[in-house]
C-alpha cells in the first residue's frame, strides 16, 4: 500500500508540472548602467552575493546592495533608477507594465520617462507603498529607526498608503512620515541634496537622443548608442548603427565574459558601455567590411535575450586548436545574422520564441518552425540547418574561461576561417566539461535561499509586520497578483570580498528545464525539487550537504571585496542535477558565512567609474524575520562559485532518473562527460546531514526497485499522455486552420473582386467624362464654325451692295452726261 501510495502522489505531481509551465521567460530586463565604488548583486538561485558590473542583466527577484561609501545606477528601458550609499533594494516585479521595487534599506531616485495609463510604477518601504501616478522625478527615503520616511516628487505626482495615511504627493513636495505602527505626517518643500544633484549629473537628455527614432525606449541600453555610434541606411536591413573606435580584428561578442543568470542560463556581459543593447536584441551583419548591428522592426516593446549567438561545440572543430590541456576543450560562439532564428535553450514558450525573433525574422517564417518544432523540443531542423553567414567570425576560448566567466578576448584562440566553416554549429549553448585536475575545491558555503517563484515581495518594517495597502480604486493599477515571496539574500553583503561575479546555488540546480521538453512545457520554477518520495535516501558522506535554510532569508550579506565574478555553470536538467564545482553546500539556517580566500580583482572600465562618495559608517539593525541580519560586509564577499554541467545531450538528460543515489562527493562536483555513462546527481532536499567519516550507511529499502519502475512507468505513461496530446492538438489546430484559410481566401477573393469592379467602373466614368468632353469641344468647333461662315456671308453681301450702289452711281452720271451733250455713247463732248 505504501509503494502504491507513493506512485500515485509521483503520477500527481508530474502531471501538476504541466499547469506551472505556460509562464514565459521575462522580456523586460534592467542594466546596471554606472558603478561608483562598490555594487552587491545577488540573483535568483545564487548562494551568495556578488560584484555587479556594468551591463549586468537585473530582472525580477534580483536584490542590489551599496556600501557605504558607493552609488550607482540602474536602467530599465528609458527610466533611469539610482542607488544612494548604504542602500538594498530588490525587484518584485519586473514585467511589461509593471515595476515594483522594494526599498527595505536606503534611498532611490528614479526618474520616470514613461507610464501609460494601464502601467504601475510602485515602491514599498518599511512602512508603506508608494505608487508613482506620472511620468517624473522621484526620490525615495525608506528611513530607518531614528530616521523618517520621505517621498519627494521633484516632478509628477505619488500615492502614498500606510499606517493610517493615504494621501497625494504633488510636484514640488516632499512627504514626511514619523512614528511607527500609525504613523504622522508633514509635507516640505521638495529641495534637491547632493544625492539629487550627483542622480541629475549622470543622466540623459531624451530630446538630443536619435536613437529612439530607429528603437524602442524600451529598449534598455538604447541611450547609449548615440554617443559610441552613428546610424546609416543599408540596402535590405533598414537602419543600421555601425560602432565607432572598435580596434582591428574587432567583433561582436569578443569583449566581454559570460555569466550565468537565472531563468536564462548563460548570458553575455559586455565590456563596453554601449554594449548591452546591441547584444541582447538584433541581430549583426557584415557591411562594407565593417560590423554594423540591425535592430530590424520598430516594435514597442522588444523582447530581451541572454545572447543572440550560435555556439561551435567542443567536438565540432576538425583540426586541434592550440589551448592548455588543463583549459579544457575549445569552445566557440558567433553573432546571428538578419534573417537567422533564434532558439532558446531555457524555455519552449511560443509565444516568447515568437517575440524575440519577430524583429528581425519574419512572421510568417518563424509561425512554420514553431508549428513544425517536433514535440520533444529539439531544435526544429530550419533552425540547425540555418546558413550562421557569420560563422568565420567566431570567438573560440578554452572552455574553461567561459565557465569561469573570465574575460574572453584574452583567452581566444586563432581558427583558420575554412575551419570555423567546415565546424558543426549548434543552436543552444554546448556542454562544456572541464578537466577534474584543474576543478576547483569547493569552499565552505554560506547558507543557501531556496527560489521560489516571482512574486511581489513586501518588505517587513522594521519591528512592525505592517504591509502597504493598496491604493484606493481611483488610483492606476492597484491589484497585484499574490505570490510567494522571492527569496532573500541570507545577510547583507561583506563588500570587501564580493566575488567578481553570481554564485549558482546548488539547490537551484536540480530543477533546470531539460533541452527535451516540449514546446509550452517548462520546468518547475528554480529551487523547488522534483518528487522524492519514493527514492531512497543516499549514503550520508562526510562532506554532504547539510540543510537548506528557510526559504525567504537571505544567504548573508555582500562582502564586497570579495565579490564572486559571475555565476559559472549551467542548470543541468532535474535527471542530472549537480552541484556547481566551487560553490558550496548550504548550511544550517542562521549559520554564518565562513571566510573566504579573496578573489583576484579585475580591473574596471574607466567609463563606468567615478570616485566613490564619503559617508557616515552604518549601524547595524537588529534582525528581522525574512530580512538580511544586517548591511553587507563589503570586505569579506567570497570568491567566485563555478557552476554546475548539464547533460552532453539530450538523451542523457531524459536516460538519467532523480531517483537515483549520488556516488560520491567527489563526482559531484565533476563535470558531465560526454559519453553514455549516467549523471551525478544532487542529494535531495531531505538528505541527512553530513556524518562521520567511515561509518556504514544502511543499504536501500527492499521497496526501492519497485518504487523506481512504478515512477518510470508513470514517467513512460505521462510522456506517451503528451505526446498523443500533442498529436491531437495539432490535428485541431490544423482541422481549424482549414476553415480560417478558406474562409480568409473566400474573403480576399470578394476583396479582389469588388475592387475590381470599382476600377471597371472608375475606367468606365472616365471615359464618359472623356467622351462629354470630346462632345463639348465639337460643339463649340462647330459653332465658332457657323458663326465664321455667318461673318463671311454677311461681308459678301456688304460688298455686293456696296458694287451695286458704285454701279447705280456710275449708271446715273453717263445718263446725265449724255443727256447734257446729246450723243450718248460718243466720246466726251469737248467741252
Amino acid at each position: 500500500m505504501r509503494v502504491l501510495a507513493k506512485s500515485l502522489l509521483l503520477l500527481i505531481l508530474l502531471f501538476a508540472v504541466p499547469a506551472l509551465a505556460q509562464v514565459e521567460p521575462p522580456a523586460r530586463v534592467g542594466r546596471v548602467s554606472l558603478v561608483s565604488g562598490a555594487l552587491a548583486f545577488y540573483g535568483p538561485g545564487d548562494s551568495d552575493w556578488s560584484a555587479a558590473k556594468v551591463n549586468l542583466p537585473v530582472a525580477a527577484d534580483a536584490w542590489l546592495a551599496t556600501d557605504p561609501q558607493s552609488r550607482a545606477e540602474l536602467r530599465i528601458g528609458a527610466d533611469s533608477l539610482d542607488l544612494a550609499n548604504d542602500t538594498q533594494l530588490s525587484f518584485a516585479e519586473l514585467r511589461d507594465r509593471v515595476m515594483q521595487i522594494a526599498l527595505p534599506q536606503g534611498r532611490v531616485d528614479l526618474h520616470l520617462r514613461r507610464l501609460q495609463h494601464d502601467e504601475t510604477a510602485e515602491i514599498d518601504v518599511p512602512v508603506g507603498g508608494v505608487w508613482l501616478l506620472q511620468q517624473g522625478v522621484y526620490d525615495i527615503d525608506s528611513g530607518g529607526p531614528d530616521q523618517p520616511t520621505r517621498v519627494t516628487v521633484f516632478e509628477g505626482s505619488a500615492h502614498f498608503v500606510g499606517g493610517g495615511i493615504d494621501t497625494i504627493v504633488n510636484a514640488g513636495d516632499m512627504l514626511v512620515l514619523s512614528g511607527s505602527g500609525t504613523l504622522t505626517a508633514a509635507v516640505e518643500h521638495a529641495a534637491p541634496d547632493d544625492f539629487a544633484r550627483w542622480c541629475r549629473s549622470h543622466d540623459y537628455d531624451e530630446k538630443r537622443l536619435a536613437a529612439p527614432r530607429h528603437v524602442s525606449p524600451a529598449m534598455t541600453g538604447y541611450e547609449e548608442l548615440d554617443e559610441y555610434g552613428e546610424w546609416a541606411a543599408a540596402p535590405g536591413y533598414g537602419e543600421v548603427w555601425f560602432p565607432r573606435s572598435v580596434p582591428a580584428g574587432w567583433a561582436p561578442y569578443r569583449e566581454g565574459r559570460w555569466v550565468w543568470v537565472e531563468p536564462w542560463g548563460w548570458s553575455w556581459v559586455d565590456d563596453e558601455p554601449w554594449g548591452f543593447a546591441p547584444c541582447h536584441y538584433g541581430r549583426w551583419a557584415r557591411l562594407d567590411d565593417r560590423w554594423g548591428w540591425v535592430p530590424g522592426e520598430l516594435v514597442p516593446a522588444p523582447v530581451y535575450a541572454p545572447a543572440l549567438v550560435a555556439f561551435i561545440p567542443p567536438p565540432a572543430l576538425a583540426v586541434p586548436v592550440p589551448v592548455p590541456v588543463d583549459a579544457g576543450p575549445p569552445v566557440g560562439w558567433f553573432p546571428l545574422a538578419p534573417g537567422e532564428v533564434y532558439w532558446p535553450a531555457y524555455t519552449r514558450n511560443p509565444t516568447y520564441i515568437r517575440n524575440v525573433n519577430i524583429t528581425n525574422v519574419s512572421i510568417t517564417k518563424i509561425n512554420t518552425i514553431i508549428a513544425a518544432a517536433p514535440a520533444a523540443g529539439d531544435p526544429p531542423p530550419q533552425v540547425v540547418h540555418q546558413q550562421f553567414a557569420n560563422r568565420a567570425a567566431a570567438t573560440v576560448v578554452p572552455a574553461r574561461a567561459l565557465v569561469e566567466s573570465k574575460p574572453v578576448a584574452a583567452a581566444a584562440v586563432a581558427v583558420p576561417p575554412q575551419v570555423l566553416h567546415q565546424a558543426a554549429v549548434a543552436v543552444t549553448p554546448p556542454v562544456l566539461p572541464r578537466p577534474a585536475a584543474t576543478a576547483p575545491t569547493a569552499r565552505a558555503p554560506a547558507s543557501t535561499a531556496a527560489s521560489p517563484a516571482a512574486g511581489h515581495a513586501m518588505p517587513p518594517a522594521s519591528g512592525v509586520a505592517t504591509a502597504p495597502i493598496p491604493p484606493t480604486p481611483s488610483t492606476p493599477a492597484q491589484a497585484k497578483p499574490t505570490g510567494p515571496a522571492a527569496a532573500r539574500p541570507p545577510a547583507k553583503p561583506n563588500f570587501s570580498e564580493l566575488a567578481p561575479a553570481p554564485r549558482v546555488s546548488p539547490m537551484a540546480e536540480t530543477q533546470r528545464q531539460s533541452p527535451t521538453t516540449p514546446l509550452g512545457v517548462q520546468a518547475p520554477p528554480g529551487g523547488t525539487r522534483p518528487p522524492s518520495a519514493a527514492a531512497p535516501a543516499p549514503p550520508a558522506s562526510v562532506n554532504a550537504a547539510p540543510p537548506a535554510p528557510t526559504p525567504g532569508h537571505p544567504p548573508g550579506a555582500p562582502d564586497f571585496s570579495h565579490l564572486a565574478p559571475a555565476r559559472v555553470g549551467p542548470h543541468g536538467p532535474p535527471q542530472s542535477a549537480q552541484v556547481a564545482p566551487g560553490a558550496s553546500p548550504p548550511t544550517a539556517p542562521g549559520a554564518p558565512p565562513p571566510a573566504a580566500p579573496a578573489a583576484a580583482g579585475e580591473p574596471r572600465k574607466p567609463v563606468s567609474e567615478t570616485p566613490a562618495t564619503p559617508a557616515a559608517a552604518p549601524t547595524s539593525p537588529p534582525t528581522a524575520v525574512g530580512r538580511p541580519p544586517g548591511p553587507p560586509d563589503f570586505s569579506r564577499l567570497p570568491a567566485a562559485r563555478h557552476g554546475p554541467q548539464p547533460p552532453a545531450s539530450p538523451a542523457q538528460a531524459t536516460s538519467a532518473s532523480p531517483e537515483k543515489p549520488v556516488a560520491t562527493p567527489e563526482a559531484i562536483h565533476q563535470p558531465v562527460q560526454a559519453g553514455p555513462g549516467p549523471a551525478a546527481t544532487v542529494p535531495p532536499a531531505h538528505a541527512p546531514p553530513a556524518a562521520k567519516a567511515g561509518v556504514a550507511q544502511p543499504s536501500a529499502p527492499d521497496h526501492g526497485a519497485q518504487e523506481r519502475a512504478a515512477a518510470e512507468a508513470a514517467a513512460r505513461q505521462q510522456a506517451q499522455q503528451r505526446a498523443a496530446a500533442a498529436r491531437q492538438a495539432q490535428q485541431r489546430a490544423a482541422a481549424e486552420a482549414a476553415p480560417r484559410q478558406q474562409a480568409t481566401a473566400t474573403q480576399q477573393a470578394q476583396q479582389r473582386a469588388a475592387a475590381e469592379a470599382a476600377a471597371r467602373q472608375q475606367a468606365a466614368a472616365a471615359q464618359q467624362a472623356q467622351q462629354r468632353a470630346a462632345a463639348e469641344a465639337a460643339a463649340r468647333q462647330q459653332a465658332a464654325a457657323a458663326q465664321q461662315a455667318q461673318q463671311r456671308a454677311a461681308a459678301e453681301a456688304a460688298a455686293r451692295q456696296q458694287a451695286q450702289q458704285h454701279a447705280a452711281a456710275g449708271g446715273a452720271g453717263r445718263q446725265g452726261h449724255a443727256e447734257s451733250c446729246g450723243h450718248p455713247g460718243e466720246p466726251a463732248c469737248p467741252k
